[in-house]
């Protein structure tokens, strides 16, 4: 008798994963060994499971969770997950990006206007990106070319990353234009250091006879010119749509 009951003991240790069957759904065993219904296969090796309802740090009692494989599930499941129904792909309507401001993302019907000294590199996905401009802690703004796949939507405008691109190409994303700083127009002057006396401003044009103050034809013409390289600025980073 004590000889059967050790043979059950080893028999519930060893928990095998489970079957699939035709038409039934897919159940396989996690990496803490609990059971989760493979729900659907999504990209990069992650998959939307539900997990059963012994909860630990997994996961709550019948939690729907995103895991990816290796890490998520025993090992020795890989049919199992192969055979799961892949995600149906729903892509993001316009203006609907993050809010942060650094991965957010512009989607456009063709090439839009690139700044001069603009280089293009490689992505780790093999896409050819123009980069528009360097900006801070290795961040590039981007346009990517026709070819839409995974990494964004034809001549689709984003921010990526010094690891996003293919090795091999440091010295080609150094040599990329840095970020546009905002320059103030040329008739801004900065305030005088602490003690030095403020000179009065001479009197505009017209002031003298009462007329309202009026900037000069030199000023305005050079206002304009700001104006339309900062529009250029914003149209390059995907704040306004390009001029047609």
């Amino acid at each position: 008798a004590d000889k059967v009951d050790d043979d059950d003991d080893e028999e519930a240790e060893a928990a095998p994963a489970p079957v699939s069957t035709p038409g039934a759904p897919i159940r396989v065993r996690t990496a803490g060994g609990r059971e989760a219904i493979v729900l659907e296969k999504m990209q990069r090796g992650w998959f939307r499971v539900e997990l059963d309802q012994n909860a630990n740090d997994e996961g709550g009692a019948g939690e729907r969770k995103s895991m990816r494989r290796p890490h998520g599930f025993a090992p020795g499941q890989d049919h199992l997950l192969d055979a799961a129904p892949q995600a149906a792909f729903v892509p993001k309507p316009k203006g609907s990006g993050s809010s942060k401001g650094r991965k957010s993302s512009v989607q456009q019907s063709g090439p839009g206007p690139v700044p001069v000294g603009a280089v293009q590199a490689i992505t780790a996905g093999g896409r050819v990106a123009t980069i528009l401009e360097r900006k801070q802690r290795g961040w590039f703004a981007v346009e990517l070319d026709g070819n839409a796949n995974d990494e964004g939507g034809a001549f689709e405008r984003k921010s990526m990353r010094r690891p996003m691109f293919a090795p091999g190409q440091d010295s080609v994303l150094d040599s990329a234009p840095d970020a546009m700083p905002y320059a103030p127009p040329h008739y801004y002057h900065a305030p005088p250091p602490p003690g030095v006396p403020v000179a009065q401003p001479a009197a505009l044009p017209g002031a003298a006879q009462g007329a309202p103050n009026a900037m000069s034809p030199a000023d305005m013409a050079a206002a304009f010119a700001q104006f339309q390289q900062f529009q250029q600025f914003l149209q390059m980073r995907g704040a306004l749509p390009p001029q047609s």
